[in-house]
């Protein structure tokens, strides 16, 4: 049967290029993810992708492109690179996809990347590629990694760099004026050079060459040049440590105290070297359940690579990573050592976790949650259970039991702090059409503790809970919100109180016509960073519902989650700061409320109205890098009423020390909402004048210290927001405080500063009372 032989005769005439090569026409965008999708049929080498890249809708300029590539991330794991050519007239790229880039039936993810000056890098947004399985029998075609551009370019940069070798062995000289002379750490300078440099640089009268001062300048060279080979070795293959990127998922995240334990696949880093236009590949071994104490960090050196086929394997540091005095040389900003994963007291970070947000994990394509007709999805804030009084439908096309019911319902969430509820597809039956009416197959937990959420792939995440923020995650439906008032309408000038337990959230009126601010304190505690407090967190606008209940008019808060009443740093401690839910190193002693004068314990469950309602605290800081030495008693009340909000503190120290900060009133109001200009303007009083603060790179003058001023304001002009703190007592007299607004791009910060470069002694005392104005007027 020769059905191939007579298929051709229906292409007669048509070029071998044309038929070999099937052209999809595509759009992808650097600046936000976008619906593209390619389909194409498994074992096909004779296709590619026509795209068409831009920027916000706008269409990306591709003059100063050198290079471009298509990543593709097969359904099995493993990854190709397909070559890009680049057509500058047209505003296109050409992907030519190769045999083995639909050599795995299924769905694969796709990104393309485009190398500029420098070696730049830019990338779109993924896309998905849709492989068809076919019916041909093509068992002899394994599907594996391939990187066929990198080699090819490996061969280039392996010629080139032969003939570079000669030509050095030539004396090619590098002149001054080539040279970046400026002296931070990852740039030449007297530390980086060898004697045998530092010699030639003198020559035989050092007067004209002394290198006595560190500084390397044409003014002192005797011949102004220097040797490329005269370079130390690191510096002559130094990476743009920038421009790494890393290709490898991280399957899951355990906790074992502050400690991590983290599983990978295999890695795969596209590396950059120093005056190479094209990366390099290196390939680095999965991480089995690799344990990743706190405070350290898993990383690989690249000065261990030894042949494109031999994995490198990762290490874990034994001493702080953050620390050039232990680590030496470099700490690694100008050695070939790479981070993939970093442990900060229980924070990861590093190349790895760039992109990982387990409380917002994407669902699968295929995987989606239908509510069926009829169901009631409920959030109910104070006792912080998420129900539903119907059945919920999980459609999974990919798994062998397709669609499974999930009847009435409920999970409660044992805090809010890092909480997650999935589906655990493991539990589910495999049979079609499975129901679970049990409810078995719903977890959840901490995703920061032992049998949490880790990202394993049967664990399918539902809703996420943290602080005063919580929502659905991917297609879980939005559930209706309840915060346990009956209705009653508050009176002018009362406040409306819902306590949950381990959160505070408070409700006032705003001169916006039936507006009102949430104010929620939030008890947040972690072990990593001793951090035990209770701390003033966000700030939303609301509206009130026919049943009482309040809703937040905006899913982005007015007042970010930045500390409002303390941030203590040591002046020979350079980021040392210790306080507050941002910094830790600050333990819970006492807390209560006083109800129109009347006590109540924080660990109730109730909704309540009053006038007046104070928030007592009382903890102990500790100094930053110690174990547990005590720096001071802190006792912080905060007062709300309907028209503000007071703060008052007493701070006795507990050792002698010199401050170099003592943050002890912040206002964090945002600046931007979305695409909303919240605040722009601002006002030091006493000054009689306008700041500019709507863009951070243009506030030097909003930003700069004053002295002797007490109050600030910030506003926008359309918005109707305003902010602004007034520090109206401290005593003792606290002469050189400062206060200055943030140019920081999360919010418009106010802060006050009591330090003055002053030492502090054993059994001082500082009483400071501070007036926080938050108000949104009435719109045009």
């Amino acid at each position: 049967m020769q059905l191939f032989p007579l298929s051709l005769r229906f292409v007669k005439g048509i070029s071998k290029e044309v038929f070999m090569n099937l052209n999809q026409p595509i759009t992808l965008d650097v600046s936000r993810p976008g619906v593209e999708r390619v389909q194409i049929k498994q074992f096909d080498s004779g296709r590619s992708l026509l795209v068409r890249l831009f920027q916000g809708g706008s269409p990306y300029d591709l003059t100063e492109a050198v290079s471009a590539a298509c990543c593709i991330r097969k359904p099995d794991g493993t990854t190709v690179l397909c070559p890009a050519q680049i057509n500058q007239q047209e505003e296109t790229l050409s992907v030519e996809l190769s045999e083995q880039a639909a050599a795995a039936a299924g769905e694969a993810r796709a990104e393309l990347l485009l190398y500029g000056p420098d070696s730049t890098l830019i990338s779109s947004f993924p896309f998905s590629v849709l492989v068809y399985q076919t019916v041909r029998d093509e068992t002899e075609i394994v599907s594996a990694s391939e990187f066929s551009m990198l080699t090819q370019a490996l061969s280039q940069a392996g010629e080139i760099d032969s003939r570079l070798n000669a030509k050095r062995d030539k004396a090619v000289k590098l002149t001054a004026n080539d040279l970046d002379i400026s002296s931070d750490q990852s740039k030449i300078q007297l530390a980086n050079l060898s004697e045998e440099v530092k010699q030639a640089m003198a020559g035989s009268t050092p007067i004209y060459a002394s290198v006595a001062d560190g500084a390397v300048t044409s003014e002192k060279y005797a011949d102004n040049s220097l040797l490329y080979n005269k370079l130390r070795d690191n510096l002559q293959h130094r990476i743009e440590k920038s421009n790494i990127r890393a290709f490898g998922q991280i399957l899951s995240i355990e906790a074992n105290g502050a400690d991590r334990i983290v599983t990978t696949e295999p890695v795969r880093l596209h590396v950059v070297e120093l005056g190479s236009p094209t990366p390099r590949l290196y390939k680095v071994k999965a991480f089995d359940r690799l344990l990743i104490p706190e405070g350290q960090a898993a990383y690989v050196d690249l000065d261990e690579f030894t042949s494109p086929s031999v994995e490198l394997e990762a290490k874990v540091t034994t001493v702080t990573f953050l620390s050039a005095l232990t680590h030496g040389d470099g700490a690694f900003f100008d050695d070939r050592r790479v981070i993939l994963v970093a442990n900060s007291s229980g924070y990861l970070s590093g190349l790895l976790t760039e992109n990982v947000d387990k409380t917002r994990r994407e669902l699968h394509a295929n995987q989606v949650i239908f509510p069926i007709q009829g169901l009631d999805l409920v959030y109910d804030v104070p006792s912080r259970t998420l129900s539903w009084n119907g059945s919920l439908l999980l459609v999974d096309p990919l798994s062998p039991f397709k669609r499974t019911k999930i009847t009435n319902g409920s999970y409660t969430f044992a805090n809010n702090q890092y909480q997650v509820c999935y589906v655990d597809l493991s539990l589910l039956r495999t049979a079609v059409d499975a129901e679970d009416k049990t409810g078995a197959c719903i977890k959840g937990g901490s995703y920061t503790e032992q049998g949490g959420f880790s990202g394993r792939p049967e664990q399918l995440p539902l809703f996420w809970l943290h602080g005063d923020g919580f929502g659905p995650v991917g297609g879980f439906p939005q559930p209706r919100v309840t915060n346990g008032f009956d209705g009653q309408q508050l009176e002018e000038g009362e406040l409306a109180v819902n306590l949950t337990g381990n959160a505070l959230y408070v409700y006032r009126r705003v001169r916006r016509k039936d507006t009102y601010l949430e104010f929620c304190l939030f008890h947040e505690v972690r072990s990593a960073d001793r951090c035990d407090v209770w701390r003033l967190y966000r700030v939303f606008d609301c509206r009130r519902n026919s049943d009482g209940s309040f809703t937040r008019l905006n899913s982005l808060p007015l007042v970010n989650t930045g500390e409002w009443e303390c941030a203590i740093r040591e002046a020979n401690s350079a980021d040392g700061f210790v306080g507050g839910g941002a910094h830790g190193n600050e333990m819970l002693q006492a807390a209560f409320l006083l109800v129109d004068g009347v006590r109540r314990e924080l660990d109730n469950v109730e909704q309540f109205t009053c006038r007046t309602l104070q928030f007592v605290e009382q903890t102990t800081l500790y100094r930053y890098g110690t174990t547990g030495e005590e720096l001071a008693r802190h006792q912080r009340t905060y007062l709300f009423s309907a028209d503000e909000l007071r703060l008052f503190q007493t701070v006795e120290w507990a050792q002698p020390v010199d401050l170099g900060n003592a943050y002890l009133s912040m206002l964090p109001i945002v600046r931007t909402r979305g695409e909303e200009q919240v605040t722009e303007e601002g006002c030091y009083f006493g000054e009689g004048r306008v700041v500019e603060c709507s863009d951070p790179s243009e506030m030097e003058d909003a930003s700069t210290r004053r002295k002797g001023v007490h109050r600030a304001d910030v506003w926008g002009r359309e918005s109707g927001v305003s902010g602004g703190l007034e520090v109206v007592h401290r005593s003792p007299d606290l002469s050189g405080s400062t206060l200055f607004l943030s140019n920081a791009p999360e919010y418009n910060k106010l802060y006050y500063d009591f330090s003055g470069g002053r030492t502090v002694k054993r059994g001082e005392i500082w009483k400071i009372e501070t007036v926080f104005r938050l108000d949104l007027a009435q719109q045009a």
